[in-house]
């Protein structure tokens, strides 16, 4: 229900509306007994007179009640005094002599200046005494002693615990109205507004700058550490930002997203490098530190533009910053561009282009040999995936596995690799005395997969292979961006058995010291490190060293990318273990590698 429409059924919140509708119910109330004041014994009024006021006061409760909230205060002082006024003096002319009757109702009208304010209930009393006194005045037949000194004690006494009262209903009504308020605009969970905050701030602002955030990896911490720790990530960043952004409006606008609205066009190079700043510390959660990042995307309004299409261009901003693995930072940003909207667009038809090749099976395997530079034999091979479109050809994969990752595709996609790739490397078994391990790519995506450790489980145990025989290669980009994920995900994996291979290994930031804490089994030099590593006296020495202190970890050294006979010897003389490259084998079919096996691929594959 609309937070809106709930207050409103439990409290008016306006205080006119509120005085307005107390005495409406009190006119209500005294035309029904001025009405049935007629046909008590002893009545003195004309019945005709007493009717006309019961339906003036009947009629004026009805209005008070469908528009009290649009009358002014003069109006309704007016309205409700005369009324009141004219109640009291009916009562008072249909009995024998003055009693407090009269004057217990009208003190009942009055209460409900209070609402109004000290000054205007002072005025509205004033108003309406002065009104009963005068037309009292003019009857002197009700004039007849009655009222003891007594009675006026009482009645002022009580007057005044009215007054009291209604000041303080007055007060906690307001109270109630700001609380109430704030609910509605607040996020409970992180104390920071809400979306519809938000709306109401940037309209409010007209020129903005827009910034929108996504916590990296919140599926995972969920999933990992349970909903409380999920919770107190948001809280910690909501803080945060609030903390980063102090001359701007902070907002919760989804599960896991915010926003940062800022006046004017703002420097948002600074403001990025304050908040990323800001969430620089890992964020401790039960005694466990997490490291907490961001991706943002940002759009400017000059004022022209509707906060709608402001939030979709954000929107576009940010999805490209989350496709975007930009090491050593904390955060990752991306500025709206137009032309940001046509690249959204051809990644929507990738996107559905690739949705129609995992239904009519366009994907295939193929596998390119790992060769033992000593002895030239094939010790595993690389699934590879190809994807040939009906339409378009060969689909290089550096153009659909981007857009596979960030759509979530790439889970799909990974499925069918592995599936396709066990069942191959049993089929080896089959041809080969000694047959290969096979290697199968896993992305970043797949990594913070929490279900990732189990599926590739069940698939390996229902192809019957052995997990030793299974290598399942990282990048190392992947795996310094959730630094923390990547040992827990990959020490699962490696307890099973699973070989683990750190891909693309000197592209990023990490060393071998750091190499230390990861389950890896596997080194897979980078292609940079590979080229003319014959002619290159300090690519020389600096593979030199690599490889001396991978050796000292325990881990097997492969190169990638090996094209001349010159560099093939020259890693091979380096103490290189297995080596891949066009030089020895370059990838093929599945058919064609059971082939090779069959032919006895144990020898020299050069």
């Amino acid at each position: 229900m609309n937070p809106r429409r709930l207050r409103s059924l439990v409290v008016r919140s306006d205080i006119g509306e509120l005085a307005a509708h107390s005495l409406a119910f009190l006119l209500a109330m005294g035309g029904i007994v001025v009405g049935a004041s007629c046909f008590a014994p002893g009545a003195r009024a004309h019945p005709v007179l007493v009717g006309f006021v019961a339906a003036g006061a009947l009629i004026t409760s009805a209005l008070l009640a469908r528009f009290g909230a649009r009358i002014t205060r003069p109006g309704l002082h007016a309205l409700g005094a005369i009324t009141a006024v004219m109640i009291t003096v009916t009562i008072a002319a249909t009995q024998r002599a003055a009693t407090p009757d009269s004057s217990m109702y009208l003190l009942a009208a009055m209460w409900t200046g209070f609402y109004l304010g000290n000054r205007a209930a002072l005025a509205h009393v004033a108003w309406m005494t002065t009104l009963h006194g005068s037309l009292l005045a003019i009857d002197g037949g009700v004039l007849e002693p009655g009222v003891s000194a007594r009675d006026v004690a009482l009645l002022s006494i009580m007057a005044v615990i009215a007054g009291l009262l209604a000041g303080m209903s007055r007060r906690a009504v307001d109270t109630l109205n700001r609380s109430l308020e704030r609910a509605a605009s607040v996020d409970h969970l992180t104390g920071v507004l809400n979306r519809a905050a938000l709306v109401a701030e940037a309209d409010a602002m007209g020129a903005g700058t827009l910034m929108l955030f996504d916590i990296d990896g919140f599926r995972d911490t969920n999933d990992r550490h349970g909903a409380g720790a999920a919770d107190a990530v948001l809280v910690e960043v909501g803080r945060r930002l609030v903390e980063g952004a102090p001359d701007g409006v902070v907002a919760r606008v989804g599960g896991d997203e915010f926003a940062v609205l800022l006046p004017g066009q703002a420097d948002v190079a600074v403001a990025v490098n304050r908040i990323d700043g800001v969430m620089a510390p890992p964020t401790i959660v039960d005694t466990e530190m997490l490291e907490v990042g961001l991706s943002c995307g940002t759009a400017i309004s000059d004022g022209t533009v509707p906060f709608a299409d402001l939030m979709a261009n954000a929107d576009l901003a940010l999805e490209e910053a989350r496709s975007a693995l930009v090491q050593g930072a904390t955060m990752r940003h991306v500025a709206y561009a137009p032309r940001l909207r046509e690249r959204m667009e051809q990644r929507r038809d990738m996107v559905a282009d690739i949705h129609e090749a995992l239904v009519h099976n366009q994907f295939a395997v193929h596998f390119q040999p790992l060769v033992d530079l000593a002895t030239g034999r094939v010790e595993g091979a690389e699934a590879l995936v190809r994807w040939f479109h009906p339409q378009h050809g060969f689909v290089p994969p550096d153009r659909f596995i981007p857009v596979a990752e960030d759509s979530g595709q790439i889970l799909e996609i990974g499925d069918f690799v592995m599936r396709a790739s066990l069942a191959e490397a049993a089929r080896w078994q089959e041809v080969a005395d000694t047959p290969p391990f096979v290697s199968v790519n896993l992305s970043a995506r797949q990594l913070m997969d929490a279900g990732l450790v189990d599926r590739v489980d069940r698939l390996v145990g229902a192809s019957g292979l052995d997990a030793s025989r299974v290598m399942l290669e990282i990048t190392e980009t992947s795996v310094m961006a959730d630094a923390g994920l990547a040992r827990y995900r990959l020490g699962e994996l490696r307890r099973r058995g699973f070989l683990i291979a750190l891909d693309d290994f000197g592209t990023g930031h990490s060393s071998l010291a750091y190499l230390r804490d990861l389950p890896a089994t596997e080194l897979k030099l980078a292609r940079e490190f590979v080229s003319d590593i014959s002619t290159s006296h300090a690519g020389h020495g600096m593979v030199d060293s690599i490889v001396g202190l991978a050796h000292l970890l325990d881990l097997r050294v492969v190169a990638e990318g090996i094209e001349t006979r010159e560099d093939h010897d020259a890693l091979r003389d380096l103490g290189i273990d297995l080596g891949q490259g066009y030089l020895m084998l370059r990838p093929m079919p599945a058919d064609d590698l059971v082939a090779l096996l069959a032919a006895g691929a144990g020898g020299d594959a050069l």
